[in-house]
């Protein structure tokens, strides 16, 4: 009976070390898809700031001038670069931001937002989903 009652004990100890160490990994992966989301949400205010300081056209040739219109580098290893094109009169663009070898693959997280023309200069309309 005692056998049995310890065999019982280690059993459930390691269950809970299995669950607990699956809850972490969890846990680690969210913080950095977090991490990950709002680098690109960050670098994308920043490339709408610059076109939102110039008029329509420079705005346009800012887009079409570059690979990239803004390309940023942080300390942990997070890559993001926000790309823009003009579509139907409003500036459609894309904020992609990638680590390198997160779980033995590359994670990535992008986030869409557009602009609008108003008067002479393109203004923040707001953020979309890739598929609407």
């Amino acid at each position: 009976m005692g056998c049995f009652m310890l065999v019982a004990v280690l059993l459930c100890g390691s269950a809970l070390a299995y669950i607990a160490r699956n809850e972490i990994e969890a846990i680690n992966r969210y913080q950095a898809e977090a991490r990950l989301h709002y680098a690109a949400k960050s670098c994308m205010e920043q490339a709408v700031s610059i076109l939102e300081a110039q008029k329509d056209s420079d705005a346009l040739n800012k887009c079409n001038e570059r690979r990239y219109l803004l390309e940023r580098q942080f300390s942990d290893k997070i890559n993001v670069v926000v790309n823009a094109r003009e579509k139907d009169g409003a500036i459609i663009l894309m904020s992609r931001a990638e680590q390198k070898e997160l779980w033995g693959v590359e994670a990535y997280k992008a986030v869409y937002g557009y602009m609008k023309k108003e008067g002479e200069y393109y203004v923040w309309a707001g953020w979309f989903d890739q598929d609407g």
